[in-house]
């Protein structure tokens, strides 16, 4: 959508409100990179490389700063010990925890069909 002017606006409550745009055939400074940036990206750089430098100035998060602990997997079956910064993970992998879940869930449909056939 256009106003008089010319310039690109939007509708907000009823009124045109103008969008800012930073320019047309802006391509990303990156080196060796073509990729032509959106008018509406106020960044110099493509996503892909903005991305890659907004990473790499992140502090790390707390949990990765964490001591290590060393805990026993919560799966039965499974006698692991794994090695984590987070102090909530219960399961040395996803596999165990899939496990542990799909027998949690045949455990309550084995019950729920107990209490329907006594009832």
């Amino acid at each position: 959508m256009t106003d008089s002017a010319g310039s690109f606006a939007r509708r907000r409550h009823g009124t045109l409100v103008p969008v800012r745009t930073f320019g047309n055939g802006r391509v990303c400074s990156a080196e060796g990179c073509s990729t032509v940036l959106s008018l509406y990206n106020p960044s110099d750089l493509c996503a892909v490389h903005e991305r890659h430098v907004t990473h790499v100035e992140e502090e790390p998060s707390r949990r990765l700063l964490g001591p290590l602990l060393v805990a026993q997997c919560a799966f039965s079956e499974c006698d692991n010990t794994f090695a984590t910064r987070n102090p909530r993970r219960k399961y040395c992998s996803d596999s165990c925890r899939m496990k542990a879940f799909q027998r949690r869930e045949r455990a309550d449909r084995e019950r729920d069909e107990r209490e329907l056939r006594a009832a």
